[in-house]
């Protein structure tokens, strides 16, 4: 399965990520690393993204909540606070 990249994943797929670990790690007698490698590769997510599942499901046991992705970075405005309203700022 290859998914199209930046896209955010669902709950649903988040789910499967978990179980193609777990199926990886119980039917191959794999080490984490191994399973970490194989359900990245069957579910098209990266390494990383598996390992934050799996570390986030170990922790809490449930799967990460949805997020959106993109930077949300609040960058402070030039203008003046005084200024926001008034019709003729130059």
């Amino acid at each position: 399965m290859f998914r199209k990249q930046g896209k955010a994943l669902t709950p649903e797929e988040k789910w499967m990520v978990l179980q193609v670990l777990r199926q990886s790690l119980e039917q191959q007698n794999h080490s984490k690393t191994e399973g970490y490698q194989q359900a990245s590769y069957y579910t098209g997510v990266s390494e990383k993204v598996v390992i934050e599942i799996a570390r986030y499901f170990e922790q809490t046991g449930t799967i990460p909540p949805m997020v959106k992705p993109g930077n949300r970075t609040n960058h402070k405005t030039l203008v003046a606070p005084n200024a926001i309203g008034q019709k003729n700022l130059f």
